[in-house]
């Protein structure tokens, strides 16, 4: 039994340790003190690297680092605006600008007239009665081509090699025969004007030059032993596809003669090159079990066209006229009408590039390259002009518009236009970082998110490090921004901050078992909100004001 004195003891302890708790609470979690959240979560699936999401109508865009998504029933189901090709595995491949056909193995002839965004079967054959397509008379039909011989044909003329003799036939008949047992071999051919080349499974590639008949075998340098299963002469290089490779292919300069590798953007598979096929737009590359990519003219590495836009790497998102316009990685500019039923390429004009930045004010639509060039449409992406501000040795991180106003965050600052990129001023040239992420407008002035801090910049040219209330484990920081009706939302680490007053105070909510947020976007009463573990919630704006 305790005695009185002991019970008056434990009292005084416990009420000492309860005061030392709520001291402890108070001084470490400063935002404890706000209403407890009521986290409603948008739908069953999470999205790793959510980048955009977007309102329209009664659906939701969601674009992640990899894919894009939509719903139309608050997140119960999720959908791709594309239609992938079912079958993989292609022997043939024929295009016609923006229009694609496609032959799987498995007979079936598919279609695609937005440059593989979408694609349809229009025609079913037997496996493996079919091996080729072909156009007669704008009648587009898939056959089975002559295996017994190897041919291929350049400028209306028919170049091929049976048993050890070449032939060449022009639309009046044979005209040239070459003979040799080095032919033999002979397991896939290419040629132009005055070259054949002939790749001979595992033995060294063959270069027969008609108009002397020389006949060479090419140093293959690096390329290991592999069968080599296609070869195709195009812009002034020799590709050769293998049989089995880490993701890629391999072609050579015709003037020096040096080998280069040539990946497969996403693919770290074997792969087996079935035909490659040229095009004034690039060149195209028939995959066994592994669709169709393609190489664009100058460029080194080849991106997928078979998985509509699953992977394309969605980087950014304005919206335009119908819809809204994405830059993707692998896909270049997309545009989403319909909110998001239908897809279609926004131009095919742009100058591929390893990176792209967006924006659009008014009609005019600005683009960014990873070489720091600056192009501007106002013929929605029909013609493009080059701006007249270069940043060769800086990265471009965002653009943004606001209020007909163009910004440029890079890693050596900002500048900004407003008259829709004809001329440029810097910006927030104070700034102690200049690794510039984003830019956002706020009541009288901005804020602006650099590689090392968060900062609220107003209009008359001062600015004030983000620093809310409050001791924490770490150092609060911003990952993403939304301005909604004059409030600032933004989350990070701990979780959301909401200013009522430009930023001179804020208010924190932390989210249990997510410690840092990642994105923010609010849209009608609701603030939309992601974590670590890439699942989408929401809250009404009420329990944050």
């Amino acid at each position: 039994m305790l005695t009185r004195t002991a019970i008056h003891k434990a009292s005084v302890l416990f009420t000492a340790g309860l005061l030392v708790l709520i001291c402890f609470c108070t001084s470490v979690r400063a935002q404890d003190t706000t209403p407890k959240l009521n986290v409603q979560r948008l739908g069953e699936r999470s999205f790793f690297g959510l980048e955009v999401l977007l309102r329209c109508d009664s659906s939701y865009i969601a674009l992640t680092s990899e894919r894009v998504f939509t719903t139309q029933d608050d997140g119960a189901t999720w959908t791709e605006p594309s239609v992938p090709l079912t079958n993989k595995s292609v022997v043939d491949i024929l295009p016609r600008g923006d229009t694609l056909y496609a032959l799987t193995a498995n007979g079936a002839l598919n279609i695609s007239t937005n440059h593989g965004l979408s694609w349809t079967q229009i025609r079913r054959y037997g496996p493996g009665s079919v091996n080729r397509i072909r156009n007669i008379n704008g009648y587009v039909e898939a056959w089975d081509h002559n295996n017994a011989a190897l041919s291929t044909t350049h400028d209306n003329n028919v170049y091929t090699v049976r048993d050890s003799t070449l032939f060449v036939s022009t639309p009046y008949g044979v005209t040239y025969t070459l003979t040799s047992s080095s032919l033999l071999e002979s397991s896939c051919i290419t040629a132009d004007d005055s070259l054949v080349v002939l790749g001979r499974k595992r033995l060294p590639t063959i270069q027969i030059t008609l108009n002397t008949a020389a006949l060479e075998e090419l140093n293959m340098q690096q390329l290991p032993p592999e069968y080599v299963s296609a070869v195709q002469l195009h812009g002034g290089y020799l590709y050769a596809g293998m049989v089995s490779q880490e993701g890629v292919l391999y072609r050579r300069r015709m003037l020096d003669g040096v080998w280069e590798s040539v990946s497969i953007n996403r693919n770290l598979e074997p792969i087996e090159v079935r035909r490659f096929v040229p095009s004034d737009r690039g060149l195209y590359i028939g995959l066994r079990e592994h669709g169709v990519a393609f190489l664009s003219a100058g460029q080194q590495v080849a991106y997928p066209l078979h998985d509509g836009l699953g992977g394309a790497i969605p980087q950014s998102a304005s919206a335009f006229q119908d819809g809204v316009v994405l830059s993707t990685l692998t896909r270049g500019l997309v545009h989403v009408k319909r909110c998001g039923s239908d897809v279609d390429l926004f131009t095919t004009t742009l100058p591929y590039s390893g990176e792209y930045a967006l924006a659009v004010v008014d009609t005019a639509v600005v683009v960014g390259l990873q070489e720091g060039i600056l192009l501007r449409s106002i013929t929605a992406g029909r013609t493009w002009d080059t701006l007249s501000l270069t940043l060769p040795y800086a990265s471009i991180n965002r653009l943004r518009s606001s209020d007909n106003t163009i910004w440029i965050c890079t890693t050596e600052g900002a500048w900004t236009s407003k008259d829709r990129g004809t001329t440029w001023q810097r910006a927030f040239t104070d700034l102690p970082s200049q690794s510039i992420q984003d830019v956002y407008r706020i009541v009288g002035g901005w804020l602006v998110r650099t590689q090392d801090e968060s900062y609220i910049c107003p209009d008359n040219g001062a600015y004030s490090v983000f620093h809310p209330d409050g001791t924490y484990d770490h150092r609060p920081h911003i990952l993403d921004v939304d301005v909604n009706r004059g409030v600032i939302f933004a989350v990070g680490y701990p979780g959301i901050f909401v200013s009522k007053d430009s930023g001179a105070t804020w208010r924190v909510f932390t989210i249990p078992d997510d410690q840092t947020l990642r994105f923010i976007r609010v849209f009608d009463s609701r603030v939309f909100f992601t974590g670590v573990r890439g699942q989408i919630f929401y809250v009404d704006v009420t329990d944050l004001l």
